[in-house]
């Protein structure tokens, strides 16, 4: 058996993809600015590792972040000041017991505002530090058309997903088994969402989904593939932003890509 199976190794090696990672290639338009904002973002994913760069009208930006699906956490990095932070269940939960903190300090000074005050404040609250006590966002369903069309060179399906019955965002996504590597980096995309839809909801029970709903990687389950076209739309109808995929290829990952930069300082939360 032994002898078997070494002669198989070569085989099982030879077999496995060539390459395990991938880069994707994506350009945001922000139509809320005339003339619209352009901003290039450049995702590398290898296993459960992603690292998101970003650029704005050809400019290189100091911004970056990493998501570490293998120990649940996220890097931000802030080139700046060659600091990076970061954010893993222990930093949520001190961030939610600051929150909690402010809220009980603000309502205890607003014991004796006139009730019109009073209100006003609360609203500002409501907005900047959502609560379990805010009212529940409406629905979000993702509905799949049955339009088709082919974006970037990919075929895709059309799906639109609206929020209390209105078109929030429409996307056009394409099966994970069309994208070059595809197949190898799905699994780090989805437990990104996963983690940042989990954030959200510790650190505001009645704003998290709404919150998480605002971005194009929110239903990657739902679409069952990678939105090559997504369209954002405002609460008047009119669009907002609109994201493209223009590349993706395989690729060797070098590991120190989704580490942080030689030189930098972690900086506490706190």
């Amino acid at each position: 058996m032994i002898r078997i199976a070494v002669s198989l190794l070569p085989a099982l090696l030879f077999a496995q993809p060539l390459y395990a990672g991938a880069v994707f290639a994506l350009e945001t338009k922000d139509h809320d600015q005339s003339p619209a904002k352009i901003e290039q973002t450049q995702i590398m994913v290898e296993g459960r590792n992603l690292k998101m760069g970003f650029s704005e009208d050809g400019r290189p930006s100091n911004d970056s972040m990493v998501f570490r699906g293998d120990r649940r956490e996220m890097l931000v990095f802030d080139a700046d000041s060659n600091e990076y932070h970061v954010i893993d269940k222990q930093a949520i939960q001190q961030i939610g017991a600051q929150m909690d903190q402010a809220k009980a300090q603000m309502a205890e000074a607003l014991k004796d505002v006139p009730p019109e005050q009073r209100a006003a404040v609360e609203q500002m609250m409501r907005q900047s530090m959502p609560s379990a006590s805010a009212p529940k966002p409406p629905e979000t369903t993702v509905t799949k058309t049955g339009a088709k069309a082919t974006l970037s060179g990919y075929p895709c399906v059309k799906y639109e997903v609206r929020r209390g019955g209105r078109l929030i965002r429409e996307v056009w996504a394409t099966n994970w088994d069309n994208i070059e590597g595809g197949p190898q980096v799905v699994k780090a995309f989805e437990e990104m969402s996963d983690f940042l839809r989990d954030m959200m909801k510790a650190l505001g029970t009645g704003g998290g989904d709404e919150a998480m709903d605002d971005n194009p990687f929110a239903e990657l389950r739902q679409y069952k593939g990678f939105p090559v076209v997504a369209k954002e739309f405002s609460g008047n109808g009119s669009l907002v932003s609109e994201s493209t995929m223009l590349s993706a290829k395989q690729k060797t990952i070098d590991p120190a890509a989704f580490e942080p930069p030689a030189g930098y300082k972690r900086r506490p939360m706190f």
